[in-house]
Parts: C-alpha cells; structure tokens; sequence
C-alpha cells in the first residue's frame, strides 16, 4: 500500500507524462552562490529514472542523497564554466545541442512508447499462452537429504554393508537423519547441511540419485541404498511437488506485460525505420566515408612482417 501511495504522489507531482513540472511549493534543496538546487531540480532529475524505480529511488536516502551531491557539484562547476566563457566554446556549444537532441529524443521515444497498446491484447496473449504451453510446465520436484557412503577407503561391499546398516538405523529411529549425517556422511557439505539438498528437478542430479529420490512418494520415505559414481547413498524424501501446467489465469499478466514490452520495442524500431527511409532524408555517403582516414589513398598501410 505504500508504494502504491508514493507512486500515485510521484505521478501527480511528475505529470501524467512523467514530465517535470514546477510544483507550486517549489523549495531550496540545497542553497549556493553558483545557483540554488531547488526541488523541481530534483523532480526533473527523477523524471530520467524509470516509472518502475522511482518509488525504491525515493525511499532510499543514500540515492537521494547522492543524487543531491552530484547536482551541487555539476550545477557549481557549470557555472564556472560560463564565467569561464566555455558555453560559447564553438564545439562546446555543439555538444550541448547535441545532448539537448538527445533528451528531446528519448522524451519523444517514450511517449511514443506510450501510446503503442498492444492490439487484440487478449487474443494475442491466449494465443501465445497456447502455443507455448510447454513453458508453463512446472516439473516434477523434490526437497530430499542424503547420506553417502564412499569407496574411498572401503570396498564396495564393505560401502553397501555400511549404507544399509546407517538406513536401518534411520527407519528404526534410532537417531535422526539429520543426525545420522551428520555423524556418518562422506559428503563434505553435510556438516553444514546435515545431507539437506534443497528442492531439486530432473537434470540436477545425475541419473540414479534422481531415478531413486523420484521413486519415493511419502515424505519421510527413505530409499535402499543407491549407487553412484561417488558411492551409496541412502536418499530420505522430505517433500514432493508433483508436476503441474501453470493455468493461463496465472500466465497472462506476465505473457502481457511480455507481449507489450516486444510490441513497444517494434514500434520504436519501425519509427526509426520510417526516418531512415524518409525519402527527403539523403545521406552523402563520400563524405561519410571520409571521416574515416582509412579510405583516404594516402592513409599509410601497416608494414607485412
């Protein structure tokens, strides 16, 4: 509820095109002889951010902060510069326009951005969800600890004898599993785990471990010893999460907020395109080509070795 407050407070204050705009109780952030920070200066600073961050932006007074120190210091050292005469500086006053061109652009940019609402939105997001339903298939998984028994220093016969003997005394409840594997584990990870494994899926584990562990169906089954190339393990299921199909009421948000992001992204390429194929653009392409002093003749050629 609060971010949602703060970013209603954020689009009133920016404007509903996320715009600067002068608040009538405009305020000195930060006085100085080299030119007032003022809070309309910060609210134009933030207007450059994302919509989707400006509500983390303003709860975090480091950023803030920060944000504060660098206008300070750039408004101070543009004011020198003036003093100094730079800004009439011929190519100085070119890079300024250019970065002028810049903002106008990426101001225009996003109210085209703006505007482009995906079309048939939900057809097109059904449609997608359909042909794709394969990516909605959350897979068999399982949450499963373990006790290994190695070859290390033992024979495989001896290593089974072991494995089946440390399984009955799980099943037995002698001591716990957790106990158990922590005593008699070979798996280094188990002093810390207790033989824990976390939630895993097929193709985390190599092919036995995963065969057993997804045999077992009841949390607190426990397998007969397994082999693998690291030895025997005896595998006590904790939790299993059969396989399912997220449904589409699930999906859609997410598949629209994908298919509009892509939509966007289109619009934006064709418009660029429509420019550089405006017919009354004409682009003088020996002159291009001689801003690179390799297609002068005389432009020196490197020496074979």
């Amino acid at each position: 509820m609060l971010k949602i407050g703060l970013l209603c407070l954020l689009a009133l204050s920016l404007g509903a095109e996320a715009a600067p705009a002068v608040s009538a109780a405009d305020e000195v952030l930060i006085a100085s002889p080299k030119g007032d920070i003022m809070k309309s200066d910060f609210e134009a600073e933030l207007s450059s951010i994302p919509e989707s961050d400006r509500v983390d932006f303003v709860l975090d007074q480091k950023r803030i902060d920060k944000t504060l120190d660098a206008m300070l210091i750039n408004r101070w050292l543009a004011a020198e510069a003036r003093e100094m005469g730079l800004d009439r500086d011929p190519v100085l006053m070119k890079r300024i326009a250019l970065d002028t061109e810049k903002t106008l652009a990426r101001a225009r940019v996003e109210k085209l951005e703006k505007a482009a609402v995906l079309p048939d939105a939900d057809k097109r997001v059904r449609e997608y969800y359909l042909a794709n339903k394969d990516q909605y298939v959350i897979p068999l998984t399982l949450r499963a600890s373990h006790i290994l028994v190695d070859f290390k220093n033992r024979s495989k016969e001896e290593a089974l004898a072991r494995a089946q003997e440390l399984r009955r005394q799980a099943l037995s409840g002698e001591k716990s599993f957790e106990e158990l594997a922590l005593e008699n584990s070979d798996d280094p990870s188990a002093k810390s785990n207790k033989g824990d494994l976390g939630y895993f899926s097929e193709g985390r584990m190599i092919k036995p471990f995963w065969e057993a562990a997804s045999a077992l169906k009841t949390p607190g089954e426990i397998s007969e010893p397994v082999e693998t190339q690291f030895g025997y393990h005896i595998i006590r299921l904790a939790e299993r999460k059969e396989r399912r199909e997220r449904s589409f009421e699930e999906m859609k948000d997410s598949i629209l907020a994908e298919l509009q992001a892509d939509y966007v992204k289109k619009v934006s390429a064709d418009y660029a395109n429509q420019i550089r194929a405006n017919e009354k653009v004409k682009a003088d392409k020996e002159a291009i080509l001689r801003l690179n002093p390799r297609n002068d003749p005389n432009f020196p050629k490197p020496q074979k070795k």
